[in-house]
């Protein structure tokens, strides 16, 4: 069945976006360096913006903030009306503009200069008022908006929001305490459950991992499978030392095959060095294994080193994060 064409303005709008992101690519560079640099030492953030860049100001304050950064939200018509007040010494302003020429925001160049804080412009354009008189200026580039009027915030909006999800992405990867401060500051929600929770806590242990010696008969391995109903037996020598993995879908793949199960052994067919999990991994961690691009996933082998100590499915993961 053949797919339906997409409506002649839809295809318009997304090859817009598309010119977008290859423009942001090339703006991508020491200045978005500067910026994360900038960011990360500030003695506190603010972002401020008017109207629709103010939406994106306000989600990119509190994605910092749910990293453990002292970010907040200004709105620019208040500032000057007391606001201004969260800005001390020490501060990095990031200001979301499209035409970098918005008043309220000009307004503030003076006062936010007088306070000794670090200028951050984000604009469509490159030389603007704003961003001749920051002190790093990022370039948020569009062709038009999505609308043939050019005048919906549209384009504008989802680059300037790209933008600044990389600037936090970024911040989140030089901070090795990153995931920790996402678990504190997410206790409710799919987040905090799957951040909070250890692969250890609901993996498939003792009595119930099924485990065979690498030599054994593929019949006994099927045994074995059919017992936990797991999906998954894990293929072991010398206690529990982890060699490799037997599936429910290597044994369909066998019988097509027209394998002896009675006189193959294990090991001859079984995966060896399969994808595993510590135990004492996040349970976020475990999900993005089993969601690798390459691969998808529904059971891992659960390791403390070499040696197994469990399995764990998606299901599980799945019933935690619903649970939580």
């Amino acid at each position: 069945m053949n797919a339906r064409p997409l409506p002649q303005d839809v295809a318009e709008a997304l090859q817009l976006q598309r010119n977008a992101l290859n423009l942001l690519e090339e703006e991508i560079n020491e200045e978005f360096d500067r910026a994360v640099d900038a960011l990360m030492n500030a003695g506190g953030i603010v972002a401020t913006g008017v109207g629709k860049s103010g939406f994106v100001a306000r989600k990119f304050a509190a994605s910092l903030a749910s990293l453990g950064l002292q970010a907040s939200f200004m709105h620019s018509a208040d500032a000057l009306h007391g606001d201004l007040g969260v800005v001390r010494q020490g501060t990095s302003v990031v200001m979301f503009s499209k035409s970098g020429e918005t008043a309220e925001l000009v307004s503030l160049l003076d006062a936010l200069k007088s306070e000794g804080v670090t200028l951050i412009s984000v604009t469509s354009r490159r030389e603007t008022t704003l961003s001749n008189r920051a002190h790093i200026r990022l370039v948020a580039p569009i062709d038009r908006e999505y609308d043939r009027m050019n005048i919906l915030p549209t384009a504008s909006t989802t680059t300037s929001l790209i933008v600044a999800d990389l600037l936090v992405m970024s911040i989140a990867h030089r901070r090795p305490e990153s995931m920790d401060v996402l678990a504190r500051t997410h206790p409710h929600g799919s987040i905090g459950s799957l951040l909070g929770q250890r692969v250890q806590d609901h993996m498939h242990s003792g009595a119930s991992l099924p485990s065979i010696v690498s030599d054994a008969k593929l019949d006994s391995a099927v045994h074995e499978l059919d017992r936990h109903a797991l999906g998954i037996v894990c293929v072991v020598r010398d206690g529990l030392l982890l060699r490799g993995i037997l599936t429910d879908g290597d044994v369909r793949r066998l019988v097509e095959r027209g394998v002896d199960f009675a006189s193959v052994t294990v090991d001859s067919v079984m995966t060896a060095a399969p994808t595993t999990v510590p135990s004492s991994a996040s349970l976020h961690e475990a999900l993005m294994l089993m969601e690798s691009p390459q691969r998808a996933i529904g059971v891992l082998p659960v390791v403390n080193g070499s040696e197994l100590v469990g399995v764990i499915r998606l299901h599980d993961v799945v019933r935690a994060q619903m649970a939580g």
